[in-house]
């Protein structure tokens, strides 16, 4: 699956680095989207994995903004990225 640019949000340009996860099944498309809007791109993920080990991709992506998660706390979704990065 290939994202493109037609019809994204405000946020979505993010997507595009996330392309080779979405194809290898690493994450769903929503997570994706989500990830994309959220600020966030592989390079964000790669030196939170660099600076803190699983810890850092933990506290990155289940960091709380308001009362809402900012991406996942799930651990699986979390686990299956920080093994792509590995």
């Amino acid at each position: 699956m290939h994202l493109t640019t037609i019809g994204m949000k405000k946020g979505d340009v993010n997507l595009h680095t996330l392309n080779n996860m979405l194809q290898q099944k690493v994450v769903r498309k929503q997570i994706a989207i989500k990830i994309a809007r959220s600020g966030l791109s592989l390079r964000h993920w790669k030196l939170a994995v660099d600076r803190g080990i699983r810890d850092g991709l933990n506290n990155l992506l289940s960091e709380k903004v308001g009362a809402k998660v900012r991406v996942t706390s799930t651990k699986r979704n979390i686990e299956n990225m920080f093994n792509f990065l590995n």
